[in-house]
C-alpha cells in the first residue's frame, strides 16, 4: 500500500490502512432530501433551514472522511478520526490490550462497525463507521506475551 506522510513516520511502512464506510453519508443525504422536499411543498423557510443544516452536516462529514487515518504498521497502530469529537491514538503494538468490534444489524449487512482499541496504559480510542472493522482487527495482530 502507498504511504501517506501524515500517517506514519518515514521509517515505517503501512501494513494495513482502514477507512470510514460510505454509510456516514446517509444522514447528510437524508437531510438534503428533506430540504428539497420542503422546498417542493413551498415551505421555503423550513427548506432553507434544513438546507443550511444539511450543508453543515455535509461539511462535517467530508472533513471527517478527509482527516481520518486508521493505520497499522509493523510497530504501531494509529487512529485519527472525527471532526467535532476527535479521537487520536498512537500506540505501539505491544501496548495494545484489547481490540473490540461492535456491529449492529446494519453494520453486519453493509460491512462496517465501531472499532474500540484499548491500551495497557489506559488509553482508549473508539472509531465509529469503520469499513471492514473486523478485518482491521484481524490485521492488528496483537503480540502475546
Amino acid at each position: 500500500m502507498s504511504e501517506t506522510p501524515q500517517s506514519v513516520p518515514a521509517d515505517e511502512v503501512i501494513v494495513y490502512q482502514g477507512k470510514l464506510h460510505w454509510a456516514i453519508y446517509v444522514r447528510p443525504v437524508m437531510l438534503t432530501c428533506l430540504a428539497l422536499t420542503l422546498f417542493n411543498y413551498d415551505l421555503s423557510l423550513y427548506g432553507a433551514a434544513a438546507g443550511v443544516a444539511a450543508g453543515l452536516l455535509w461539511a462535517v462529514t467530508l472533513v471527517a472522511v478527509v482527516k481520518s487515518r486508521l493505520v497499522i504498521t509493523p510497530r504501531r497502530v494509529r487512529i485519527r478520526a472525527g471532526t467535532i469529537k476527535q479521537v487520536s491514538l498512537d500506540l505501539p503494538l505491544d501496548q495494545v490490550a484489547t481490540v473490540t468490534v461492535r456491529e449492529d444489524t446494519m453494520g453486519r449487512l453493509f460491512g462496517y462497525g465501531t472499532l474500540v482499541v484499548d491500551g495497557k496504559d489506559g488509553s482508549h480510542a473508539t472509531c465509529a463507521s469503520v469499513a471492514h472493522a473486523a478485518e482491521f482487527k484481524r490485521q492488528l495482530r496483537i503480540p502475546v506475551r
